[in-house]
């Protein structure tokens, strides 16, 4: 039939993807963008924890908050956590960075996700976010549960287990197992160290020795530098 006013027909544009296909297309584009960017994420936790959070060449004060400051309240014998009698009540805010922290980081990274943005479009520059939101969220947390643990459901599980002792040994070797969440930097970039469980009741030993030498003792054995297991009653907390 002619159209109204005259002229010709107009001709049949093509048939457009199904809209489940296209959302299933975006969902695995976010996935690929999220997956990239949290093994990106372990590489840039490793440099900033290896040249700026252990180095005062660049930057004093994340020098000083991390190494100067975290390192000297928790070590890796038995004041690698967070006890009363060990610890002053003001030292559970050396284990979290500052508030403004995470969005200072989030934007220093604006000029590659806005690359990302305008290279592969908005779901990968929003899974790409997400990642680096989330890998930031379980550093910190993961790291608070490391130094204050309480018997949470997370303790016992193997990952949780495996990073735990992967970072307590950083308390150690301060150049070595930089990551706290993925350990691929680590591993690839050969600063993963492991085992050498018992060393750490040797530095707690160490520790007494050294306090019973000064004229001070405390109610802790060498045991007391492992890990609480179950009940953190066992394991007074602040």
């Amino acid at each position: 039939m002619p159209r109204l006013g005259g002229g010709p027909s107009p001709v049949a544009s093509p048939r457009s993807p199904h809209p489940e296909s296209t959302y299933l297309t975006s969902i695995a584009i976010a996935a690929a963008a999220f997956a990239l960017a949290a093994v990106y994420s372990s590489f840039f936790e490793w440099a900033l924890h290896r040249f700026i959070m252990h180095s005062a060449r660049f930057l004093r004060y994340p020098h000083r908050a991390h190494q100067l400051e975290h390192h000297a309240i928790f070590r890796a014998d038995a004041t690698y956590f967070l006890t009363r009698g060990l610890h002053e009540e003001s030292a559970e805010k050396h284990l979290t960075f500052a508030w403004w922290n995470a969005p200072l980081l989030i934007a220093l990274h604006g000029p590659i996700l806005a690359g990302l943005y305008l290279l592969a479009g908005a779901w990968a520059a929003g899974g790409a976010v997400a990642a680096m939101v989330s890998y930031y969220g379980l550093y910190e947390y993961l790291h608070y549960c490391m130094h204050v643990p309480r018997g949470r459901r997370l303790e016992r599980t193997r990952f949780f287990r495996f990073v735990q002792a992967h970072h307590r040994l950083h308390h150690v070797y301060y150049h070595k197992n930089l990551n706290v969440v993925l350990p691929i930097a680590d591993f690839l970039l050969g600063s993963r160290v492991g085992g050498q469980e018992e060393l750490f009741d040797k530095l707690e030993s160490a520790r007494l020795r050294r306090l019973e030498r000064a004229g001070h003792r405390e109610p802790h054995g060498p045991r007391a530098s492992r890990a609480p297991r179950t009940s953190p009653v066992a394991w007074p907390t602040v």
